[in-house]
């Protein structure tokens, strides 16, 4: 699953039921750190946050121009 909002209804899902309908090892993305991660792993699912506020981590929307000097994915030229 992606979670790429900030909703207030995606803060607070059950995660159990949703664990139970997903394809094994299920995963939670989410790009905006809102979700319960805890009750999320809890329900069985492997889960990926982006951490607000880390050092070197930009604020949400504000990547650099260059994010290969800041630790981001390299950008393909065509």
């Amino acid at each position: 699953m992606l979670l790429l909002t900030e909703w207030q209804q995606f803060r607070q899902l059950d995660w159990p039921a949703l664990a139970a309908e997903m394809r094994q090892p299920a995963w939670l993305f989410d790009a905006r750190a809102v979700a319960d991660a805890a009750a999320a792993r809890a329900a069985g699912l492997r889960v990926w946050v982006r951490v607000r506020g880390r050092k070197g981590m930009p604020a949400a929307g504000a990547w650099p121009k260059n994010p290969q000097k800041h630790g981001g994915p390299a950008r393909q030229h065509r």
